[in-house]
């Protein structure tokens, strides 16, 4: 993920981008948008996943979305991009407050 204009602060820490495995991150992980007084800034999510050899990548093959937005909730279904697309290979809920 990545807020244009902005940065994105997990642990207190900022980054202009974060990766969040889902082998290894949290089941529930704190994510601020630093966007300092920009009121138009944007964040950006996009699935991503590391090929055998360890070397990312994302928006290729049959990478894909599902999103399905609810008030202050956005629900997110991906396929993980190795294969054709399935929506149920990865789901991640944003709530936005």
């Amino acid at each position: 993920m990545k807020v244009d204009k902005g940065s994105v602060v997990v642990d207190g820490r900022k980054y202009k981008d974060v990766v969040l495995w889902a082998d290894s991150a949290p089941a529930d992980v704190e994510v601020t948008c630093d966007t300092g007084k920009n009121s138009t800034a944007e964040l950006r999510v996009w699935n991503c996943w590391k090929e055998d050899d360890g070397v990312m990548q994302a928006w290729l093959g049959d990478a894909g979305m599902v999103i399905d937005e609810h008030d202050q909730r956005v629900s997110i279904r991906c396929g993980d991009g190795t294969h054709p697309f399935d929506p149920r290979d990865l789901e991640v809920e944003l709530l936005f407050g």
